[in-house]
């Protein structure tokens, strides 16, 4: 992080348990790429990527919808969204949430994500619904 790393490619595949991600990583300011696999998402308070343009989720479990739509708010320029087998809520809507404004491609593999957060994005790919 001291070094002004931009890309990480977080992969905890082979680990027996799911891993929690880092705090610290959460307000990582250079990131432009992040890829998060098999990992747990709790206890988070703000999620601040000022940056990160690509973000791909495959196997991230997050303790509730509004966590995982409060981690994805916190990528303001987002751009480029993968999200493949994440876990469900029940498929409850959040209602008031702002769409990703700069959200250009989404592609969802099995995956649930509040429409409301990425209904602005010009290219849609989902599949195994």
């Amino acid at each position: 992080m001291e070094r002004g790393c931009v890309n990480l490619d977080f992969n905890m595949n082979y680990k027996k348990h799911r891993i929690r991600l880092p705090q610290r990583i959460l307000s990582f300011n250079t990131l432009q790429v992040l890829k998060l696999t098999h990992l747990e998402m709790r206890d988070f308070d703000q999620v601040d990527f000022p940056q990160i343009k690509t973000l791909q989720l495959d196997r991230v479990k997050f303790n509730s919808i509004e966590h995982y739509a409060k981690f994805l708010s916190g990528c303001p320029v987002l751009e480029d969204l993968h999200v493949r087998r994440d876990f469900r809520y029940g498929g409850l809507p959040l209602e008031n949430l702002i769409a990703l404004p700069n959200l250009d491609k989404v592609r969802f593999y099995g995956a649930y994500t509040p429409m409301s957060l990425v209904c602005k994005s010009k290219i849609f790919h989902m599949e195994k619904v």
